[in-house]
């Protein structure tokens, strides 16, 4: 925590008063303006599966969002309003894809020029023709080790973090 030491003095004429009015104003935006952080990126997953290896990555800087909340199943999914804002916020959103979640195609197609849309199923799924790709450790080490990649590439400011977090999610899923 940062602590300020400041001294006050007690001005006197009306010309002092406005510039010590002026000084205590500029004071308090510098202090708060410094102990601001950088806000974290949004980041938006489709399901409960994925969702729980990309927030152990994420684990220390932000929560991300799931889009396919409970015991509702993405097979049959009719997005939300809610949902959609989420969607929209996001700057990075991790689905596995239209086998999976046809619901969200035309919806992530919208976001192309906003959004990065990280199809899991192309990229981790290995060809195989399931869908329920996380359900196999070695293609869910892909899943982190992906997000890892994406996560350190959108938001350097916080690459250690998702660095060492991956590399501990990957180790839990060997």
């Amino acid at each position: 925590m940062i602590h300020y030491n400041i001294t006050l003095f007690l001005p006197t004429n009306e010309t002092a008063v406005r510039q010590y009015r002026f000084l205590v104003a500029l004071l308090i935006t510098l202090i708060v303006a410094g102990t601001g952080r950088a806000a974290a990126i949004e980041v938006a997953v489709s399901i409960a599966p994925v969702h729980a290896l990309i927030a152990a990555v994420m684990d220390g800087v932000a929560v991300p969002s799931l889009i396919v909340k409970g015991g509702a199943s993405p097979h049959d999914y009719a997005l939300r309003p809610s949902d959609a804002t989420t969607l929209s916020r996001a700057d990075v959103v991790f689905w596995i894809g239209p086998d999976l979640e046809l619901f969200l195609s035309k919806p992530l197609a919208s976001l192309a020029d906003k959004a990065n849309v990280v199809t899991l199923a192309r990229h981790a799924g290995n060809g195989k023709r399931d869908s329920h790709i996380w359900l196999d450790p070695m293609i869910a080490r892909d899943i982190v080790h992906i997000a890892t990649t994406v996560l350190t590439r959108l938001d350097p400011a916080n690459a250690g973090r998702y660095t060492a977090n991956g590399d501990h999610m990957a180790r839990r899923l060997d």
